[in-house]
């Protein structure tokens, strides 16, 4: 070898070098840049001749070694937009020209790592790098994801349009033992129109019997109804024929006569009432009068007689209460006969008459009339539909009864019929009138089972309603109602859910309880929404959400892969382009078939270590000065060779 072959040498590794100092420069530059792939240098020998006997060193070229397959640090981002790939694979990207309402898209797709998304002004997806993003569209009709030629994301649609309801979804235990005297409150959601107005639908509920309720849907802004109108009642409504009880006894008051018959000095005469004894010694000057009048004075101020004491001569009477009370009374003389005492009339206690009137059949009409002639006063009760049962009725009726003052008797309920007692001892009377049947409210038929479970559904009293209910019946079918309603925008045909025949999972159950629990009640129905925000989910679906809580599926990011990834050619944009060495780029959905997966609302940054790039940059920094030592190290030996013909 040439002094001239090791100058030319130390010349390729200078320019070796120096193309690893680019490489360097080029990954520190770009450390920060998202998704960015570092190139390591790759050095590879020239020989120019090498056998045993000589060796001519040819020199050295440095070559870019790719980092495509290396994944750089996944970080968080508080942008919707932002998405890293997390394993293998690219996003496909198209170049496109700002125009005055649109885009201009020209130029094969490329792909890149760098998933700094954000819509621009035309609604389309692009990245710091201003290439945009690819992905597949979504059938219009049936939400389908149309899996051809992946094209740029655009959000088009600011506004969406309005929804009306078609599904009203209702989860919920129904009483087993609803409150009495107390109607259930009913169950109100808004629904929405064909014009994305919200309209109240009102759901309420009666149990007409064990498992047996009424439903009445209504919505009042509707020209038409689920169930509507009154049908003729359909309650047997009666008062049975009075039971007497016990017969008007009136009261006689007890009488008892104390006669004083003879007056004699120095004998003690005593009266005895209640258990209060009263006395008199008699005097010379005492007659049978006088002696009458000084019991009588003692007995009166006592206030013990229960009714009234009164004198006639030698004669004391006294007088029970007008109520028939009994008193017990006594009298004694410690001369022989002088004073004694006659029951002139026992008492008699006083009864007041007791009838029973019963009230059969069962509540749940409107205008039912329950009348009863009470003494020549009739009172009447009309039944409002609320009513709870026919004991609620009979407790209604007692109190009309009890208000009215010139009825002559009162009334408490027992059971499901009328106690009356008559206001005084007198004889009265108590008829029961003919009840008049009101009407029934338009409603649908809901029978529950033993289990609790939804077991039937029937339309055969919706009145002038729409209503019709599932046609299969039988355990594990769908139990629904569906109707029309009219706001004014054609007819909407609305479908209530109660889950399933035969289920306790979901839907509508009847178990123990008072009140209607309501786990669930939804409707499928949307207003008019504006865009609010895009978001991208670990799917890859763009959706967009709009502020009336309707998400909008977009779009789908592909992920797309190639056989050697490090073989890909980098292109401006922090982007690459297939070569034949990398081979042909194939699409899947993110996780899928080695695609990697998307996680969402993160960037991945570059895979640039810099202390790693700083060290290379002192071995190629001394390697370069090693490279100038033999270019000068040839100088001087040439010069030397040129010195000796001296």
């Amino acid at each position: 070898m040439s002094v001239f072959g090791s100058l030319t040498t130390a010349v390729t590794g200078l320019t070796a070098q120096a193309r690893a100092l680019g490489h360097l420069a080029d990954n520190i530059s770009n450390s920060q840049t998202v998704g960015f792939k570092r190139v390591d240098s790759s050095f590879q020998n020239l020989v120019t001749q090498s056998n045993s006997s000589i060796h001519a060193p040819g020199g050295v070229r440095a070559r870019p070694q790719f980092t495509n397959d290396l994944q750089g640090t996944i970080l968080q981002s508080d942008t919707r937009t932002h998405i890293a790939i997390s394993g293998n694979g690219f996003f496909q990207v198209s170049r496109g020209t700002d125009g005055q309402s649109d885009v201009a898209f020209s130029g094969a797709p490329v792909f890149t790592r760098a998933g700094d998304f954000a819509l621009d002004r035309f609604g389309y997806l692009r990245n710091s790098s201003g290439l945009y993003l690819n992905g597949w569209g979504i059938n219009a009709a049936t939400g389908d994801i149309e899996r051809g030629i992946p094209q740029p994301i655009r959000l088009q649609q600011l506004i969406d349009n309005p929804s009306a309801t078609r599904n009203v979804n209702l989860s919920a235990n129904l009483p087993l033992t609803p409150p009495a005297n107390q109607p259930l409150p009913p169950q109100t959601i808004s629904i929405i129109d064909g014009n994305g107005s919200s309209r109240d639908l009102q759901l309420n509920w009666r149990q007409q019997s064990p498992n047996n309720w009424r439903l009445a849907i209504n919505s009042p802004d509707s020209g038409v109804q689920a169930t509507s109108g009154s049908l003729t009642g359909i309650n047997d409504n009666t008062m049975g024929p009075v039971v007497a009880v016990r017969a008007a006894v009136a009261p006689v008051p007890q009488v008892d006569t104390v006669t004083v018959n003879t007056a004699t000095a120095g004998a003690t005469y005593s009266v005895t009432l209640e258990g209060q004894t009263f006395s008199y010694v008699a005097q010379a000057f005492d007659t049978t009068d006088s002696i009458a009048v000084q019991l009588f004075s003692q007995i009166n101020a006592s206030g013990r007689a229960p009714g009234t004491v009164t004198i006639a001569g030698s004669v004391i009477t006294l007088n029970g209460n007008a109520n028939g009370t009994s008193f017990t009374s006594s009298a004694t003389s410690s001369a022989a006969g002088a004073i004694t005492r006659v029951n002139a009339t026992p008492n008699t206690v006083g009864v007041r008459q007791q009838d029973f009137v019963p009230l059969a059949g069962s509540a749940g009409d409107v205008g039912d009339i329950y009348s009863i002639d009470v003494g020549g006063t009739v009172i009447s009760y009309t039944t409002d539909g609320t009513e709870s049962g026919i004991a609620t009725i009979a407790e209604r009726l007692a109190s009309a009864i009890n208000a009215s003052a010139p009825a002559t008797m009162t009334a408490e309920v027992s059971g499901s019929g009328l106690f009356l007692t008559a206001k005084t001892f007198a004889a009265t009377t108590a008829t029961p009138q003919a009840t008049v049947n009101g009407t029934t409210p338009a409603h649908i038929g809901v029978t529950f089972g033993d289990g609790g479970t939804i077991t039937s559904l029937t339309t055969t009293n919706v009145g002038s309603g729409n209503a019709s209910v599932s046609a299969n019946q039988t355990t594990g079918d769908d139990a629904f109602v569906e109707f029309n309603l009219n706001f004014g925008t054609g007819n909407q045909t609305v479908r209530l859910n109660f889950g399933q025949f035969g289920s306790s999972t979901s839907g509508l159950t009847q178990f123990a309880g008072e009140a209607i629990d309501v786990f669930a009640l939804t409707q499928d129905g949307f207003t008019r929404g504006a865009f609010r925000e895009l978001e991208v989910r670990s799917s890859g679906d763009i959706v967009a959400n709009y502020d009336n809580g309707r998400s909008r599926v977009l779009a789908r990011i592909p992920v797309f892969q190639v056989t050697s990834p490090n073989a890909l050619q980098k292109v401006d944009g922090n982007a690459f382009v297939t070569t034949l060495e990398s081979g042909a780029a194939r699409a899947d959905d993110p996780g899928s078939n080695g695609a990697g997966g998307l996680v969402v609302s993160s960037l991945e940054g570059s895979n640039v270590d810099i202390a790693q790039e700083f060290t290379k940059m002192i071995v190629t920094q001394r390697a370069y000065s090693a490279n100038t030592r033999v270019v000068t190290t040839s100088d001087e030996m040439l010069t030397e060779t040129l010195a000796m013909k001296r």
